[in-house]
């Protein structure tokens, strides 16, 4: 199964053009970013553009499942996590709706099941959007976070927020971008944003605040 192929905004005009008006809305996602900050093991990352420069070229060659073990290693990789802790794989057979594209399932101490389900005219960066995700659910095991203060929607949040924190960010923009083609308004039919839980312009907000401004990174 070859991946789909479509056009998006450049990443920066992504991140510029992206707002907020609610001002509960932002200090809600402050206080979100900032409640994880205190939680991990390590100070926030910068955005890893070599990842991103790699990956316009994976998604335009790989099918996904090659895709997504190309991905795999590289995360594991940088974040110096053995391949070993985690059973992975790409459920070609199965379309996901909703949320139901992928999950990670804890089977060990460290380690854990992690899935991405076939998504009907899916592209490589939302592939790589919901792999992203997916790992972030796993390092929050590995690491042995404390998540027993929040709600299952709020640590989907904070997983995503986790995914901006640690450098990946401008991949998740464009990976829940909305892309549309003339049969379906919204190509992969999750609703008018995004299929991830936070939307495009909350990941600008947090990457303009935190990641962008060297005097605004959590230490």
């Amino acid at each position: 199964m070859k991946l789909a192929q479509y056009h998006r905004p450049s990443v920066e005009d992504l991140i510029v053009q992206g707002s907020l008006d609610s001002d509960e809305e932002k200090q809600g996602l402050d206080a979100a970013y900032q409640a994880l900050a205190s939680l991990l093991p390590f100070p926030q990352q910068k955005n890893d553009d070599v990842f991103l420069a790699s990956l316009d070229r994976w998604c335009f060659l790989a099918t996904p499942a090659h895709l997504l073990d190309k991905v795999l290693d590289y995360l594991c990789n940088h974040f110096s996590v053995a391949r070993g802790y985690l059973q992975a794989e790409f459920l070609e057979e199965y379309q996901g709706d909703g949320h139901d594209v992928g999950y990670f399932e804890a089977n060990s101490e460290h380690g854990g099941h992690l899935v991405v389900k076939k998504i009907e005219h899916a592209d490589g960066y939302m592939y790589v959007a919901v792999l992203i995700h997916e790992f972030m659910h796993f390092l929050m095991h590995h690491y042995e976070l404390d998540l027993s203060d929040f709600d299952e929607d709020q640590e989907e949040i904070l997983t995503d927020l986790m995914a901006i924190f640690t450098g990946f960010g401008k991949v998740m923009a464009l990976g829940y971008f909305p892309t549309e083609d003339q049969e379906h308004q919204n190509l992969f039919g999750f609703g008018d944003s995004s299929i991830g839980y936070l939307s495009v312009d909350e990941i600008s907000y947090i990457e303009k605040r935190y990641v962008l401004v060297t005097d605004a990174r959590i230490k």
